[in-house]
């Protein structure tokens, strides 16, 4: 599988872009919090706001995340549910079977929460690599200092 693209903005921070691959074209979302999605469950609204005073403070965090930051208040969400039903319920339960002889046993299962709560922390993971919020991740790139635009940049150009 071959590795994904490394942002333009990444590679300049990393200090690895090189001007000729440059896309002259490409896109430059406006710095900021993009707006809250409707719909969020209360432990989601709090993961959202977390995640995204985190990336703010960074310097990370454009008007273009919206999406990307909804999945991943959703994902915190759903690994923090399953892991407070595992913390109160342990992660197996007992079923008794019965043998085709009559016999019965005890059989013990796994709670649907530990499949829940494992696929949430690989969406975790990934999304939080993706969005630059993992040790690893913040020390291959060098933040810059934001610069606050002019309402005056614009006509002075």
């Amino acid at each position: 599988m071959p590795n994904p693209r490394v942002p333009t903005a990444v590679k300049a921070l990393k200090g690895t872009l090189q001007p000729c691959r440059v896309n002259k074209n490409e896109p430059e979302p406006k710095l900021g919090r993009p707006p809250m999605p409707r719909g969020l469950s209360e432990r989601a609204k709090a993961a959202w706001k977390d995640y995204a005073a985190d990336m703010e403070l960074m310097g990370v965090l454009t008007m273009a995340d919206g999406k990307i930051l909804h999945q991943l208040a959703q994902a915190f969400a759903d690994w923090q549910e399953a892991v407070e039903f595992l913390d109160k319920n342990g992660t197996t339960y007992i079923v008794t079977k019965s043998a085709p002889d009559g016999a019965t046993f005890e059989d013990f299962k796994q709670y649907p929460q530990v499949t829940h709560r494992n696929d949430a922390d690989k969406r975790l993971r990934m999304l939080e690599k993706d969005c630059g919020l993992t040790p690893s991740d913040r020390s291959k790139v060098s933040a810059t200092e934001q610069k606050e635009e002019s309402v005056w940049a614009g006509v002075l150009q």
